[in-house]
This record gives structure tokens, C-alpha cells and sequence, in this order.
């Protein structure tokens, strides 16, 4: 499900949560993001008109969302517990190398590996994580603490 159009300077609340939705044929720029998005894709895949930038989403949660080809650094994402990768061939190969020694990496590394350079950054809620894991959040952020691609 999607939707067309131009969207500037305007909040965006889902009261309700909004998963599984497609921005590719929207254009974000300076929104704000309120409620739960949760596998959410944002910005320009396949030629699309999509574009999401300097938007907000220090308000949302926005687990397991995808950003495509945009301009991702210029965007707020949410603080911890939320764990945001941006996402590169390099970055890749650097969860690569350590995801042989901590199975926390070796799973956000089996996703981003699929995803090639269409992909410029992935959401995850660290919560989650833990819970999939059986581990408590501190294990997650001490597991991702040592990549400079990986925002808290």
C-alpha cells in the first residue's frame, strides 16, 4: 500500500500502527513522524519519485524500516533503544568480519547483506532485538557500539 504525492513541512501521526507501507512515490521533505511505522519503506527505489529528507522521526518508531536512495543523513532518527545502519558495500563488510564472532551482528548482517546500495539505512528497535535474542538491550548496544555506521 502507498501513496502519490508532495508532502512539506507537515507532521504525520499514525494513531494507529502503520506497517508495511511504501513512500516510494512520495516526496518527504522537513516532516515530522509520530507514531509507530513499523516496516515502513521510505524514498526512491527502482527510478521512483520517492525522496525522504530532513525529515523527523525522534518521535517515531520506526523498527525494521527501509530508506532508499536518499539523502539519509539529513534526516533525525529516533535515540535509543533504536539502532539506525547506514548502509554501504563497506559497512557491509565490516558486519561481515565481525559477524562470525557475535550472533547480535551476524543477524542484522544477514539482512543488510540483500539489500545492495538501493538501501541506504535500516531501523531497528534494539527491544526487539533483545527479545528475538534472549539477551537484555545493553548486550545489543555493546554488540553494535563499535561501528561508526550505526547510530544510537
Amino acid at each position: 500500500m502507498g501513496i502519490r504525492g508532495t508532502l512539506e513541512d507537515t507532521t504525520i501521526v499514525a494513531k494507529k500502527p502503520l506497517g508495511g507501507f511504501y513512500w516510494y512515490d512520495v516526496s518527504l521533505t522537513r516532516c515530522k513522524f509520530v507514531g509507530k511505522f513499523h516496516n515502513n519503506c521510505f524514498g526512491s527505489r527502482n527510478g521512483s519519485p520517492g525522496l525522504v529528507e530532513q525529515c523527523d522521526f525522534s518521535q517515531a518508531d520506526i523498527d525494521r524500516c527501509f530508506f532508499f536512495g536518499s539523502n539519509v543523513e539529513s534526516n533525525t532518527f529516533p535515540k535509543w533503544p533504536f539502532l539506525f545502519l547506514f548502509n554501504s558495500r563497506e559497512n557491509v563488510s565490516k558486519l561481515e568480519q565481525y559477524a562470525k564472532e557475535n550472533e547480535n551482528v551476524a543477524y542484522i548482517f544477514s539482512h543488510s547483506k540483500h539489500f545492495g546500495e538501493e538501501v541506504k539505512g535500516i531501523c531497528y528497535d534494539a527491544r526487539k532485538l533483545a527479545k528475538l535474542f534472549n539477551t537484555t538491550v545493553d548486550d545489543i548496544k555493546h554488540s553494535f557500539s563499535g561501528f561508526d555506521f550505526i547510530k544510537f
